[in-house]
């Protein structure tokens, strides 16, 4: 990594004892020529973030945090190990240092694909239309995850690699292959998490870049397990919404209150998720006219895939 000068860490909800071990993980990233400056979150832009998210405070940093793209360490999360319920000195230097690596990472990516026209692993995986409710080994660079839907769950050989797939759904270069029944038993990694938790956060994080979800009419086959993705309270109206009745993207804006930005990325996660339904559109869900898409594009895939309608 190269060499980087007054990164602003601030923290955020945590005890003295916390706010200690966390300056002193600061310091030590100077064994990695990082230079680092340590202050109390003050509700502005910072570089790096470690958080407490029962604290109010910390709850509060943790929507900043996702709102402007922080990386945040948040040392309430149900995924982390016994032996990590007291963030260590040793531990936290190690997040922090891997954090600022894959900021670092991120910010050469956004850069070398700024001009890629492929589509960000989220709408590639939910458009292909062979990969969604299948079992799937996805992979990208030196990240390798397995999608298993039968059981609700993402497997990953570390935490670690869950989370990092998270913040890379939405970049493009993913690599998807099905899965064969033999390699599933034994399962091909131990640790998991929740599917749907999973594609909700990683839509969440890119919600503002996500294209449109095409029109039509929607709703669920069955509720979410969004219990790992609890902090994500604003997906639960239009949640709430989808279960009531079949209804447009608009209807789904007016009954939950949320932003088409909102609501599409919810879309979007939850196909991935294999519990998104659609129907034809038919009078009685006021669709707005669209011009039909392009043989062979995402849209047609998507209409394809969930048996849409639209009006001309």
């Amino acid at each position: 990594m190269n060499q980087a000068s007054n990164i602003d860490l601030r923290y955020a909800g945590l005890g003295r004892a916390d706010e200690r071990r966390v300056k002193l993980a600061a310091t030590a990233l100077a064994a990695h020529q990082l230079a680092v400056r340590t202050d109390s979150w003050d509700g502005g832009h910072c570089d790096l973030l470690v958080l407490d998210s029962r604290d109010e405070i910390g709850a509060k940093a943790l929507e900043r945090a996702r709102t402007d793209r922080i990386p945040a360490l948040d040392l309430h999360r149900p995924e982390r190990s016994a032996m990590q319920a007291v963030a260590s000195v040793v531990w936290l230097t190690r997040s922090l240092h891997q954090m600022l690596r894959e900021r670092e990472g991120g910010t050469r990516m956004a850069t070398a694909v700024a001009n890629d026209k492929s589509p960000m692993g989220l709408v590639e995986f939910v458009t292909r239309g062979d990969l969604v409710g299948k079992p799937v080994m996805a992979s990208h660079g030196s990240i390798t995850i397995w999608l298993i839907p039968q059981s609700g769950h993402v497997l990953s050989h570390a935490v670690g690699d869950a989370l990092n797939a998270r913040t890379r759904m939405g970049s493009p270069g993913w690599r998807f292959r099905l899965l064969e029944p033999a390699e599933l038993s034994p399962p091909p990694a131990e640790i998991p998490t929740s599917l749907d938790a999973f594609f909700m956060e990683a839509a969440w994080r890119v919600r503002d870049r996500l294209p449109a979800f095409p029109e039509g009419g929607y709703h669920l086959r069955d509720w979410p397990d969004l219990g790992a993705a609890a902090e994500f309270s604003e997906a639960l109206p239009i949640v709430r919404a989808l279960l009531r009745e079949r209804a447009n993207i608009a209807d789904i804006v007016r009954s939950s209150r949320r932003s088409e930005q909102d609501v599409s990325a919810c879309l979007w996660a939850l196909a991935a998720a294999d519990i998104l339904l659609g129907r034809k559109a038919d009078a009685s869900v006021d669709v707005a006219p669209k011009s039909e898409p392009a043989a062979g594009s995402i849209w047609s895939r998507l209409v394809a895939r969930l048996g849409i309608k639209r009006n001309s």
